[in-house]
Formats: structure tokens, sequence, C-alpha cells
């Protein structure tokens, strides 16, 4: 190996110990290809007549017909159950969660989410296996911030009031998200219905999740190492020749 391997390789080595193995990024979610764009149904319900998950829909259905707050598609309980006036949104169920995608936190952004419907009555879960196994009365609608490590909830927030003809931002700011913000930890939103009754459903739209930091693929990294390496050894040489 030449001088000049050898010191490339050692300025490799270097700036791939302290080059962040994430890029700062903002997740979007609008739904409007009709698909949950990732998200994931991580509890969903067997109970006869009630939701047996979340899906997208357009409209949710046509006794009550919250359109999308943007777009042709928004997330909702399925089946919403307007048709033939069964209303198995307001039915009981089991709990249902409806997961995002995992990220990481940096702390520069925002988190928001609209939401339609009802506003629950319940307090919201402490962690994720803390989760009530079925809906009452008394239920939580709405969504929280979960560490995946442990599946404690950390942030939490619903309506205030029970609509289906406006939508309504939730958002755990910056400043309210700087404790959790760690190149080791990772974090989902969750869309959590545990009511029944009336007003038992909610609906998402528009979900911003800012100030999120998303891994770089090895390859990626080595690559973006390489350029810091090289360039280190060419201000050597314009050092030299000057």
């Amino acid at each position: 190996m030449t001088h000049l391997s050898r010191t490339a390789a050692a300025l490799t080595a270097v700036a791939l110990t302290a080059l962040p193995a994430v890029a700062s990024a903002a997740l979007i979610f609008n739904f409007d290809d009709g698909t949950l764009q990732g998200w994931t149904n991580v509890r969903t319900s067997t109970t006869p007549g009630g939701s047996t998950s979340f899906g997208v829909s357009d409209p949710l259905g046509p006794s009550i017909t919250p359109n999308p707050r943007s777009g042709n598609y928004m997330v909702g309980p399925d089946p919403f159950g307007a048709d033939g006036g069964s209303q198995a949104r307001d039915n009981p169920n089991q709990t249902l969660v409806l997961s995002s995608p995992s990220f990481y936190l940096d702390g520069s952004g925002d988190i928001s989410a609209w939401l339609v419907g009802g506003m629950g009555s319940g307090s919201a879960p402490a962690s994720y296996t803390s989760l009530p196994t079925n809906s009452s009365t008394s239920g939580y609608l709405g969504v929280a911030l979960r560490r995946l490590s442990d599946g404690a909830y950390l942030l939490a927030g619903n309506r205030t009031s029970n609509f289906a003809g406006s939508w309504q931002q939730v958002t755990f700011s910056a400043a309210s998200l700087t404790s959790y913000v760690s190149p080791t930890q990772t974090y989902a939103l969750d869309l959590i219905d545990y009511r029944d009754g009336s007003w038992g459903w909610v609906g998402l739209d528009d979900v911003t999740i800012a100030g999120t930091a998303v891994p770089l693929p090895n390859s990626v990294a080595l690559l973006a190492a390489g350029a810091l390496a090289m360039a280190a050894i060419r201000r050597r040489r314009e050092g030299r020749t000057r």
C-alpha cells in the first residue's frame, strides 16, 4: 500500500468515526395514492359489528361524510359502517392502533396530524402495553408518540370537539420533542381508537413528522467519508506546493 493509500484509509476511518449515520428529513403522509403509505395496523379487532382496523377511504360513508382534508383520500375506521345504518364506526371493537413507519428525532421540527370525528373522553394511554383490550364509552381517540424501545407514550393529542365537518390539527412542537432527541432511540406515531358509542371514531389526514433523522445506507456513509478523506488529502497537497 502506498503512502497516499495509507493516508486516505486513515482519514476515511477518522471521517467514518465523526460522520453522523443519519440525514435530516421530513416524513409527509397525505394518503393520496389510496394506500396507508407504510403505516401498519398493529392492533385490529374481531368484535362482530364494529370496526376491524383503520383503512384509506373516500368518503367514509353517506350518513356522515367528512371530506379528506386535502386530495382524494383520508384514513378512517374500516368499515365505516354508514351504509344501511349499521354505524360500525361507533360500535364496540377491540382497541385499534395504526402505527407510522419508525423514525429518529433530531429536534429541528414539529410533528403534526389532522384529525376529524370524535374527541374521545378518556386519558391518553401511558404505554402500548397498557392499552385496554376493548373499547369503552370512556376510551381514548387520538394520536400519540411512542418510543419503540419500551413502548412508552411520550406525547399525545386529540380533538377538542366532536365534528365530522371540519379538521383539527394536533401538534407536538419541536420544543416539546427536545428531550427525546437521541441517535439510538426510534419512535412511531400511533393513531389510537378504544372508544365506542356516539362519536366513537376518528379519522386522520395530512401528517407531517418534521425534525426526523433517517439512517444513511452504509454505502452512502462510506462515500461521504471517502469524500471527506480525499478533500483532506487535497488540502494537504495544496499546502505543500505553496
